[in-house]
């Protein structure tokens, strides 16, 4: 009985880490035609090799419930993540750093096009905006990213057209969670934030 059992559960967590190795591949479209038009996008899944494809609708945003205040007691109080300890600590983004290689390695975008024009009020703060941004696309058009943004200096606008497809192995990424958040060395840098 005790070996039929073992079978079983040793079956289910090798038909779980099977389904777990099959990638899901998100397509994701957006457009903002200008300023004060109304933003478009659509998200589409395919799992198992295109075997199920749906597409994913956002859902309506429930009114939170009233929260309840414990006064006259401590038993009730959780603890406070201090996020300033966090951000003033050059291990944390060290390890920040190391986060995102290891998602950029477990999420692969297989396709992303961007389009965008970007303008502010005064040619000026768009230039200085431009000094950032520039750069930034500069760099991304390197890449396999297809990303182009240009300067409108003639007024505010806003607009953009965009699509990317992204492909995610959700063991490998549940992988990557894992040994991230069990590391000693992010357990160092959590700690300290943690203390009142």
């Amino acid at each position: 009985m005790a070996a039929a059992l073992l079978w079983v559960l040793l079956v289910l967590v090798l038909l779980i880490m099977a389904v777990l190795t099959l990638p899901l591949e998100f397509t994701f479209a957006a457009s903002l035609p200008g300023p004060g038009g109304p933003l478009e996008g659509s998200v589409r899944l395919r799992w198992a090799f295109g075997l199920v494809e749906m597409p994913l609708r956002p859902g309506r945003k429930r009114a939170p419930p009233p929260s309840r205040v414990l006064r006259g007691t401590s038993k009730g109080r959780r603890k406070r993540v201090r996020i300033d300890r966090l951000l003033t600590n050059p291990e944390a983004w060290h390890q920040a750093k190391i986060l995102l290689m290891r998602l950029g390695h477990a999420i692969h975008c297989r396709r992303c096009f961007v389009r965008a024009r970007v303008g502010l009020d005064d040619p000026a703060d768009t230039g200085r905006l431009w000094g950032i941004i520039g750069p930034l696309t500069s760099a991304l058009y390197r890449s396999r990213l297809d990303v182009e943004v240009s300067p409108v200096f003639h007024g505010p606008e806003l607009a953009f057209q965009g699509a990317a497809e992204v492909r995610v192995v959700p063991l490998q990424l549940l992988g990557t969670l894992l040994s991230f958040g069990l590391s000693p060395a992010t357990w160092r840098v959590v700690r300290p934030a943690l203390r009142p």
